[in-house]
């Protein structure tokens, strides 16, 4: 199975709707993903080395705790009117989770990848921000 396919099924759908339901802004699914932002997914499992049965596994063993994790580090990150930058704060699209399961699977299962995972996909001031997530991490429930 591919990410598209992935994002596709009936499996990930039932946990969008879930999320859906505890977040303070629904999902677009409507919107096509771009490609490029489709390859950063597909650079982001091979970089992390999870795979999609990984994700699945989580989900299935983890559902409320990601779902935690997910809106707890969405509401830290939006800014409010678009921040200092007047950046437009768009729905999130069908992707939206897949980075942050992959962390949360690091975190859970390889926490001394995570770092190394964060610096390659380029995250600015990666040291922090790794910081901040095992931070929401651990205060998921």
């Amino acid at each position: 199975m591919n990410i598209n396919e992935f994002m596709n099924s009936d499996f990930y759908t039932n946990y969008l709707d879930e999320l859906d339901r505890k977040l303070s802004v629904k999902i677009d699914r409507e919107s096509k993903v771009h490609e490029v932002v489709m390859e950063g997914e597909n650079e982001a499992l091979q970089f992390s080395s999870v795979s999609l049965d990984d994700i699945c596994w989580l989900i299935t063993n983890y559902r409320d705790e990601t779902i935690s994790y997910i809106i707890k580090k969405y509401a830290r990150y939006i800014e409010p009117n678009g921040g200092k930058d007047n950046i437009v704060n768009l729905p999130p699209k069908i992707n939206f989770p897949i980075g942050h399961l992959i962390e949360f699977f690091l975190m859970l299962k390889a926490p001394d990848k995570l770092a190394s995972y964060i610096r390659k996909i380029r995250i600015p001031d990666a040291h922090q921000y790794v910081k901040e997530i095992t931070e929401i991490f651990n205060a998921r429930n």
